[in-house]
């Protein structure tokens, strides 16, 4: 794979670093318009990108590069991550090469199943992307005999423009939320005991006031991801789907008789 790097603070402005800081502590609360330094901020901010994307598998910006996935051996061909369509302001996938195949592929030999049309269920195009290639014409002699993804490791190309985003190419506000409240737990000093009391706090389920008694809800105790329960709920609804698909049956061999 071949993606470029995202900068963390691109996720609150395009290039300007002093910018995306100033809207991101908008975000935050008033408390943080002029605390913490600009320093930790920063620092707070990407440990807090790399855990979203971590924990969802996915990333929430326009992406430009290049994917290298590996073949089926089917018509379908699983993306690893949305495609962007142009609706959304990217160009969707522009080259599909097979193998060590210079030519990119017709572009009516194939379809591409981006961010267009998206909705907010199971069939959401954004949770399986794929290149489908297309039936009904006859058996395309290319890239194989039989209209078919060769089989193989890494050896489909695809160029285009990838990433997670709302209809309007934008990143989902939820995922905006979620970077602002991590953000602020990672500012918090690791010795401040009142704060990280108040993180525990959220997680009650039941409280005795007279015997000071409470009761702590499952998360809180497991752990859970954050034990933030907004933040969890949000990172659990963006997390990429697991996906499933048969194996290739394999091929038998003659019999021997001994």
């Amino acid at each position: 794979m071949a993606l470029p790097a995202i900068l963390p603070w691109n996720y609150f402005h395009a290039s300007v670093q002093a910018t995306a800081r100033t809207a991101l502590r908008a975000l935050m609360g008033t408390s943080y318009a002029s605390s913490p330094t600009d320093a930790l901020m920063d620092a707070a901010l990407s440990r807090a990108v790399s855990y979203v994307h971590g924990t969802t598998g996915r990333f929430f910006l326009l992406r430009t590069g290049t994917l290298l996935v590996n073949g089926t051996g089917g018509r379908i061909l699983d993306v690893p991550y949305p495609v962007v369509s142009v609706g959304q302001g990217g160009t969707g996938i522009t080259s599909v090469t097979v193998e060590d195949d210079s030519t990119a592929m017709d572009t009516d030999l194939y379809s591409v199943r981006d961010g267009a049309g998206m909705g907010m269920d199971a069939d959401d195009p954004r949770n399986y992307p794929q290149v489908i290639l297309k039936a009904g014409k006859g058996d395309p002699q290319w890239p194989g005999s039989y209209g078919v993804w060769p089989y193989g490791i890494e050896n489909v190309t695809l160029v285009g423009d990838f990433g997670y985003l709302e209809p309007d190419g934008s990143t989902p506000p939820l995922i905006l939320s979620a970077l602002a409240r991590l953000t602020i737990l990672q500012t918090a000093p690791l010795d401040d005991d009142d704060a990280r009391a108040d993180r525990v706090m959220t997680g009650i389920k039941s409280e005795t006031v007279q015997g000071r008694a409470y009761t702590l809800g499952e998360g809180v105790i497991g752990g859970g991801i954050t034990t933030e329960r907004e933040i969890d709920q949000i990172l659990a609804h963006y997390r990429r789907p697991p996906r499933v698909r048969a194996g290739r049956p394999r091929r038998m061999g003659r019999t021997r008789y001994y």
